[in-house]
């Protein structure tokens, strides 16, 4: 994709500022072989301009490089792996995937919150919590037969669940995950520059199943986070429930590869 193709595309996007000094790869990514060449082409080019502000810019940059969309799309970026970027030593977590579970009779996100959320600093109803398996904000986590369970933790009832078969479309995004992360410099005009230096093939097993997601969510490399709130028009807004991590690299049920030894 020529670079102007790319700065239509940039202008699309209301965070991302197009640079002009930003190197795009001009080969073509179609398997892992591909991939790998293209790796080796960003960290051959040192220290490169973000081209966007704020914590996804280390990956919108990265992407914009290797020619890729700028989407939400739920597929693997490429067709065969997912790309995860972060900042060297960062603390902040990043999105693995989004999924909701499915509501027993009588139950939805709307009464969720009603039930077990509280009153925010704009006056809202929200529930803006991490999920385990103990109690937190009356609810926790439980599984059975490879599904992950949302329970109500006073009565002991499934208020839903994220079936075997559904979290197999988010983990299928994470199962094949090239993990990057980058150096970071500010130039003395502000602008943050990205040196991306260090590339991992982290692969789940085939059989990875909700009862797994919750043994992460017990050892804390993963968090599943509930992001809802009620306006004061009474609308429910969702922000999806995300299932996030603070360092990919650290999910122990990953087989690790380094990608340029």
């Amino acid at each position: 994709m020529v670079y102007q193709e790319l700065l239509k595309k940039c202008l699309a996007q209301d965070d991302v500022m197009c640079r002009d000094d930003l190197p795009i790869y001009d080969g073509n990514i179609e398997d892992f072989d591909d991939l790998i060449e293209a790796f080796e082409w960003v960290r051959e080019q040192g220290f490169v301009p973000a081209i966007s502000s704020g914590p996804h810019s280390v990956g919108t940059t990265l992407e914009t490089m290797l020619g890729h969309p700028l989407d939400a799309d739920s597929s693997s970026d490429f067709g065969f792996t997912e790309i995860k970027t972060q900042r060297e030593e960062t603390s902040s977590s990043t999105t693995l995937f989004t999924k909701e579970p499915s509501y027993n009779d009588g139950w939805n996100m709307r009464r969720v919150v009603v039930e077990h959320g509280y009153e925010d600093a704009e006056g809202c109803q929200a529930l803006r919590i991490n999920l385990y398996s103990h109690e937190f904000h009356g609810l926790n986590l439980d599984s059975e037969d490879g599904d992950l369970l949302l329970i109500s933790s006073e009565s002991g009832e499934e208020i839903g669940r994220w079936e075997d078969g559904t979290l197999d479309v988010g983990i299928e995004k994470i199962s094949d995950v090239c993990y990057i992360t980058a150096e970071t410099m500010t130039r003395d005009d502000g602008t943050e520059c990205f040196w991306y230096n260090s590339f991992e093939n982290l692969v789940l097993s085939d059989d990875f199943d909700g009862k797994d997601l919750l043994d992460l969510v017990n050892e804390g490399s993963i968090s599943i986070e509930i992001r809802t709130y009620i306006r004061h028009t009474g609308v429910v807004r969702n922000h999806g429930t995300a299932f996030r991590s603070s360092n990919i690299y650290n999910i122990s049920a990953y087989e690790r590869q380094d990608l340029l030894e």
